[in-house]
């Protein structure tokens, strides 16, 4: 975010919240975002080490949640507030899907980027898949085991025709 110039991220991409959070669910027709901002003095966000990142298990710090019936604001007014309150309305965003936050099921909501048009949003769509193609020694420690009890599972006859 430093090198990019972000304020933020706003992703929308259930992939990309696992990975950085850690929280697995399937996105239906109810949109979600996940927004991550970094307040702090720059000496702080030095010290972040590798360990840090990606930020499993603290993505229940400052959560927002919105009630969708009975409607009585729109889901995108929701996120927009949510952005507004955490002074991040008029701020730089990376974001990793401009076009909306939609859902697996169809529901199309309108654009983020319409709701806060004084905002600048960065598209930074393939920010965390690169960052999921670099692993960490856990990660290795883990593709290593999972591989070593595939072979153990998968049966290695050779079928003859």
């Amino acid at each position: 975010m430093q090198r990019r110039n972000l304020d933020a991220l706003y992703l929308t991409n259930t992939t990309s919240i696992f990975y950085l959070t850690g929280y697995s669910f399937i996105l239906t027709e109810r949109p979600a975002a996940l927004i991550i901002h970094w307040i702090g003095n720059n000496l702080y966000w030095t010290r972040v080490g590798e360990d840090d990142v990606p930020i499993k298990n603290k993505a229940h710090r400052g959560c927002k949640t919105y009630l969708d019936y009975p409607g009585e604001k729109h889901l995108i007014e929701c996120f927009a507030g949510f952005l507004t309150e955490m002074g991040l309305a008029k701020k730089r965003k990376g974001i990793d899907n401009k076009a909306r936050a939609s859902a697996m099921w169809g529901y199309k909501v309108p654009t983020i980027t319409r709701k806060l048009p004084d905002a600048k949003f960065v598209d930074m769509a393939d920010l965390v898949p690169k960052m999921r193609l670099i692993k960490s020694p856990a990660e290795i420690a883990l593709i290593k085991e999972g591989a070593k009890w595939t072979n153990l599972a998968v049966p290695t006859t050779r079928i003859h025709y």
